[in-house]
């Protein structure tokens, strides 16, 4: 089933009994803001995981749920356009930013590209102590939080 395929997307929501969401994957902000709505209608939780990459690297963490977001990078900013879709459609959604601290300078602060160019430049992956054994979670609602 496609997400863009709303057809499809409204027969399987209808067969099924759903209690809660929460929308871990990919796929735009329509399809995120489709869940949310639909949540908001039967007055269902909804969760989105997001990730702590809408905000500017540049300035460590951490970071506040009051910090605005700021995210250069289009993977930080395609989240805030999810967040923002979530937001407009159902406002009782809540949103889990997460993150993870393994920044260094050709990869920056993306766990999967770390991993791929370390498995590139060596022939494996290996732990690290250099390695900031963290990962963050926020909580939020927009009413509550955010402008």
């Amino acid at each position: 089933m496609s997400p863009q395929d709303e057809q499809q997307s409204t027969q399987f929501w209808h067969k099924h009994s759903i209690d809660a969401v929460c929308h871990m994957a990919m796929g735009d902000e329509n399809w995120a803001a489709w869940l949310a709505t639909r949540c908001r209608e039967q007055g269902i939780p909804f969760l989105f995981v997001s990730t702590a990459m809408v905000f500017d690297s540049e300035i460590d963490g951490p970071y506040g749920i009051f910090q605005e977001r700021n995210a250069k990078e289009a993977y930080g900013q395609y989240k805030i356009q999810c967040e923002d879709a979530i937001w407009k459609a159902n406002p009782d959604a809540m949103i889990a930013r997460i993150g993870w601290q393994i920044h260094d300078e050709t990869t920056g602060n993306n766990m999967l590209a770390h991993l791929e160019q370390q498995h590139l430049d060596q022939g494996v992956i290996n732990a690290s102590e250099a390695w900031f054994p963290a990962t963050s979670h926020m909580m939020i609602r927009p009413l509550r939080f955010c402008s």
